[in-house]
This record gives C-alpha cells, structure tokens and sequence, in this order.
C-alpha cells in the first residue's frame, strides 16, 4: 500500500503571516478611497463653494473647481464658480465671460446674474447692473440679496420711481429681509417727494417693527415731521413723545397745539425749548406763530428776532410764509413785502424742482437733469437733496466727479435771500419812526 507523499511545508516565499497583513491592508486602502469617491458628491461641493464666496471666508475655492471640473454635467457650475474666483481676487473684468458663460446654463442662471449685477456695479456700470438684477428679479422675486442689491443701486442714482416699486414689492409679497428697514425706506424715499401723508403710513409701520432704541427715536423724529406737514396734528402728539431731542419734541407739539387751537399748552411746549435752537425752522414758526397772539408790540420784537436769521440760515419757504404772518401782525408791511417776494420767487424755482424732479425720477440715465436738480434744490436751501442728487448724477456719469466735487463744496456756504430790504438796519430804522410818531404826538 503506497502512502501518500507529505504535504510540502517548503512556504512560496512569502510568510503567511504576511500575506494576512498584506490582503488587510488592501482591504482598508480599498474602503478608504471608496470612502472618499463617494464624500465627493459635486452638489455638496458646490454648495460649499457658493457659501464660503458668499460668507466672504479666506478658504480657497480654486480646489474644489479641479474637483468638479470631474463631473461634464457640473460645466455651468464650475463656469459660475471659476467667476466667483475672479471676483475674490480682486479681477472683475476677468470674471465677466465665466459668469456670461454660466448665465446661460437654467442651473446657474440666477447666480450668475446675481454675480454680473454686483460686479457691474463695483466697477461703475450701474445701469447694466440694474438691468441684469431686474431681470434676476423677475426670474426670482424672492431673492433677499438681489432685491437688496438691487434697491441699493436705484436709490444710488436717483431712480425714486422703480425704488418705490421694488421696495413696495417686497414688502406687500413678503420679499423682505427686514419689515422695519424696507418700510423706514419708503417713508424716507416718498418723503423725499413731499408725499408726507403717504410717507407718514410707511414711517409709522417702521415704528412700530423696529427694536433699536436710536432707530425708534430717528422714526419718530421723521413720523411727527410727516404728520405736521399732513395736517394730522392729533396723531402727531400721539408719537411725539418718542421723538428724543427735546427742542424737536417740544417744537412740534406745541405747532400740533396751536393748530388745535390749545394755545396755553403749545405756549408751555416753546417755554421747554432751549436757546440753541436758532436756525431750526419749527423752532421759529412756533415762537413766531405765539407772538402773533399777542399785541402789536409782542409781534415787533419777534421780527426783531427774526428777521436777521435770514442772513444765518437757508432759505426756507416756510419760515418766509410765518414771516409774512408775523410783519402784518407788527404791521411792517414792507418787511411783510419783501418776504412776499422772496416766497414769490423761491416759488418759482420750486415748481421748476418739482416738474424737473418727477421727471428724473422715473429714468436712470438722466446725469444732467440730475445735476440742474441739485441746482435747484440748492437754491431752495434744500442742501442734503442737492447733495443727494449730485451724487446720483455723478455714480451715473463718474466723468462728472470734478464738477461734483466743486458743487458739494458750495453747499457749505449760506445763500442770502433773494430778494432784501435795501436799507442797513430794517428793524433798527422801523423802531426809529415809530419813535418819531410817538414824540410828535406827545408834543403839546
């Protein structure tokens, strides 16, 4: 009987050991790069990207492009992406044919219009950013961020009319971020256009969302001007309190008071009114407008008061118009002429304003009316719109910039009235005949 040989116990070279070791290892290796192939999703890549553009990190994005230039389907995204880069880098002009390239691809549509919009606008060319933003916004009206961008570029360039659609949009459809900060915007905008009672609606909803303490205050200030203007003078003393200044708190209750016929208590209101007040306007009407009530002689001394402001301080109809009031109640007619044809003037230039004002508007182009704008409003003594809109003229046209320049400047000086007594001391020369008369007729 032939036995069987013995198995071989002669190893191939390689310890068994070894070879357990070795098929582990491969194992792991092998799990690991699976592992890896399949944390690349491209949509989680992308996304990162977006957010970490977006949230301004220093973290790279050129990475995560290699890695999804990987997948042909992500093309658009990795145009959108390699725009984004541009922009990080400072390079703009370099990031237009990425971001023109990934608009027209429907997955990355609206960024890449979100992106052009802002780069459009960084580099000056608001018109086309407005433009491209517009169209994002029709696409995505829910888009915070384009709406916000997009408001900001038309309040930029004096575009009060499609600023006022777009912000009312916002709200009425709930496209907004923040109700109290879009709402305070159309009030200050359609204030702007002395549409006080409809500001008034806007200013009062701000209010009333709005949880800073200095905010709520600069509102209110802004609410009770709206409602003196408007005539609502009841509502007015329901908000007044909130107004934090107390020369303007006190100034416009005690105008609500006079108007309400409350005279004692408006006399109460100017009598908590410091003396640092001189060149405010409401300040003013309300002295003015009680020193009516009184005598003759009361009427006098406050057009003694008065009437050197006008020198000090901007033209202002308004002031003219109580001016006029309180020389016929001193009965200085003259005087009372003089501010009548200062009112007939200004007035004219304010009815030039305005026709030129809600033309403007309702364009985007339009430098130069813009600029004759700020010309007018200037002449009105209306100094921050003047500024406002020489800037807008300018963010138009930055070839302007010189001219501008020049033009701010000129604002800090005062204009004189257009139209003054001709004579050294108008008051001083008044209170001299009336003392003439009074001697004549106490001679015997």
């Amino acid at each position: 009987m032939s036995q069987m040989p013995p198995k071989s116990r002669v190893s191939s070279g390689i310890p068994w050991w070894l070879w357990l070791m070795m098929i582990s290892f491969t194992g792991i290796v092998i799990l690991n790069s699976a592992s890896s192939f399949i944390s690349e999703d491209p949509e989680k890549l992308f996304s990162e990207a977006v957010a970490s553009y977006e949230k301004k990190n220093e973290q790279p994005i050129g990475p995560i492009i290699k890695k999804l230039e990987a997948f042909p389907e992500y093309a658009g995204q990795v145009e959108l992406l390699k725009g984004l880069e541009q922009l990080t880098l400072s390079r703009p002009l370099k990031a237009v044919p990425f971001l023109e390239n990934a608009s027209k691809d429907p997955k990355t549509e609206q960024l890449a219009l979100l992106g052009l919009g802002d780069l459009y606008a960084r580099v000056g060319e608001l018109p086309k950013a407005v433009e491209l933003l517009g169209r994002l916004l029709e696409k995505q009206p829910e888009n915070a961020q384009a709406r916000n961008l997009y408001c900001l570029i038309l309040d930029q360039v004096g575009a009060y009319e499609a600023l006022i659609s777009a912000l009312k949009d916002g709200v009425d459809k709930g496209y907004t971020e923040s109700a109290a900060n879009t709402n305070a915007k159309l009030g200050e905008t359609v204030m702007a256009l002395e549409r006080y009672d409809e500001a008034a609606g806007y200013l009062e909803v701000a209010l009333k969302e709005e949880t800073v303490a200095r905010t709520q205050a600069d509102l209110a200030l802004k609410l009770v001007r709206c409602l003196l203007k408007s005539g609502q003078a009841e509502k007015l003393l329901s908000f007044v309190d909130r107004v934090e200044r107390q020369e303007d708190r006190e100034a416009h209750r005690g105008l609500a008071l006079l108007s309400l016929g409350r005279n004692d208590e408006a006399a109460a209101a100017a009598e908590k009114i410091g003396s640092g007040s001189e060149y405010e306007v409401v300040v003013q009407s309300l002295r003015a407008r009680l020193a009516m009530l009184g005598d003759k002689a009361t009427a006098k001394q406050m057009v003694a008061r008065l009437e050197p402001l006008q020198l000090t301080m901007p033209r202002n109809i308004e002031f003219y118009e109580v001016m006029v009031d309180l020389a016929k109640a001193a009965d200085m007619s003259d005087t009372a002429v003089v501010f009548q044809d200062n009112i007939h003037q200004l007035s004219a230039i304010r009815d030039e304003y305005r026709a030129l004002r809600d033309r403007i508007i309702a364009d985007q182009t339009d430098s130069q009316g813009r600029m004759r704008a700020g010309d007018l409003a200037a002449e009105l003594g209306d100094t921050a719109q003047a500024d406002k809109w020489y800037r807008a003229a300018q963010s138009i046209d930055p070839a302007l910039q010189g001219v501008v320049k020049g033009k701010l400047e000129s604002l800090f000086g005062i204009l004189p009235p257009l139209v003054q007594l001709n004579r050294i001391n108008l008051v001083g020369f008044e209170t001299l005949m009336d003392s003439i008369a009074d001697g004549v007729d106490a001679l015997p």
